[in-house]
């Protein structure tokens, strides 16, 4: 929000950056944080992955990294689902939805089929070969280990694919 600041009233200066401001959906600010992490030895990255019955949030920054394939943007990453209703919390009004999070078995798929596509990326934090994803709240989704098995079995179809 802080770019799309605009005057209000004459002699307002917006927007005005602060003095410790990045923007993680410019490159070469993700590279500065690439090379601050190296240089830390940090070994990856965490996205959080916003994901609302198909509606995406805050996803500019991952998706950006994801198309990026130069050398300045090679470094391990992995995604976190925020998997909760988005709040506000930030106010101590966590009964104000802001957008609702459903659980669907339908929305399992569909959002297995989203995350793969950052799961077959080279770059993307595997153990034993398998993608690393961390989920917030795993206690409410509804049929839990289906979405696993759904997980699971495209995870197999895309290294089944990238092995041809």
């Amino acid at each position: 929000n802080v770019k799309k600041a605009k005057p209000v009233y004459d002699g307002h200066y917006q927007p005005m950056r602060p003095y410790e401001y990045y923007d993680l959906t410019d490159s070469y600010v993700m590279y500065d944080q690439i090379m601050m992490a190296k240089r830390h030895n940090l070994y990856g990255f965490c996205f959080h992955y916003y994901w609302f019955n198909g509606k995406r949030l805050l996803e500019e920054p991952i998706e950006n990294l994801l198309a990026d394939k130069s050398k300045e943007a090679e470094f391990p990453f992995m995604l976190c689902w925020a998997n909760e209703n988005w709040t506000r919390r930030w106010d101590g009004n966590d009964q104000d939805i802001l957008i609702g999070q459903s659980h669907t078995v339908d929305d399992h798929y569909k959002v297995a089929d989203d995350l793969i596509r950052y799961m077959v990326d080279d770059r993307y934090i595997k153990i034993n070969n398998k993608p690393v994803l961390l989920i917030y709240r795993p206690a409410i989704i509804d049929e839990f280990n289906m979405l696993v098995d759904i997980c699971c079995l495209f995870a197999y179809q895309a290294n089944k694919r990238m092995a041809r």
